[in-house]
């Protein structure tokens, strides 16, 4: 008898860890990662759940999650207030294997939840690589300005493309390494909506990979920066 309940013990450990394997790497797929960043202004601290099992709680506005590990494939995503059963949002997505993805609740008016997929392969030799994000709801479109901190904007042409509201810059700047400051305007003007600042400038070294998202001011700092790579 004692033989029987080590047995059945070992083969109850083993299921449990094979059901916790099929919620992190998937039964024969490849994985993906997956991040969140809560940018839905008057939504409160919220949960996010992957397939009904919770990878982050209490996240407060203005704060993002490190990237998580999940099965490639189809999953399903819900964000709800913290301590309730609600969802404020709830969505499948596809995420390929080998992909990494950035996911960032927005209000629009009413909370939604956009799915950007990110590029970490390396940038050229000494530069970084930097994304920006436009999630301010309130801001409208806006210009991207990539300036040497205090130098200013007067007479300077955006770093690339206007920047919709819920939408990111086409294409990955790939300044050289150094500190920055970023400037967005309003879009056709130089009307100041998001500035990072000179006193505080961004660090970017060579062979990062940066993600910048511009955010409503609520009394917080208007954006958020991410570390994709290094």
């Amino acid at each position: 008898m004692k033989r029987v309940r080590l047995w059945w013990s070992g083969l109850s450990a083993a299921l449990l860890l094979m059901g916790f394997a099929l919620i992190t790497t998937g039964c024969g797929s490849s994985s993906a990662q997956i991040r969140f960043v809560h940018a839905a202004d008057g939504a409160g601290n919220v949960d996010i759940l992957i397939d009904t099992k919770t990878v982050s709680t209490n996240l407060p506005y203005s704060n993002s999650t490190a990237y998580i590990k999940v099965s490639s494939g189809t999953r399903t995503i819900e964000v709800r207030p913290t301590g309730t059963t609600s969802d404020l949002v709830k969505l499948t997505s596809t995420l390929a294997g080998g992909s990494s993805s950035t996911a960032i609740a927005v209000n629009a008016p009413s909370t939604t939840l956009s799915i950007f997929t990110d590029d970490n392969s390396n940038p050229p030799s000494g530069d970084a690589k930097l994304r920006i994000i436009n999630a301010a709801q309130n801001a409208g479109p806006l210009d991207p300005y990539l300036i040497t901190p205090g130098s200013g904007i007067s007479g300077v042409s955006p770093s690339a493309p206007s920047i919709a509201f819920n939408s990111s810059t086409q294409k990955y700047l790939t300044p050289a390494a150094g500190s920055y400051e970023v400037v967005l305007t309003q879009s056709g003007t130089q009307n100041i909506i998001i500035d990072t600042g000179p006193g505080s400038p961004l660090s970017l070294g060579a062979g990062q990979v940066r993600t910048l998202v511009g955010i409503d001011n609520l009394g917080n700092t208007p954006y958020v920066f991410l570390s994709d790579l290094h």
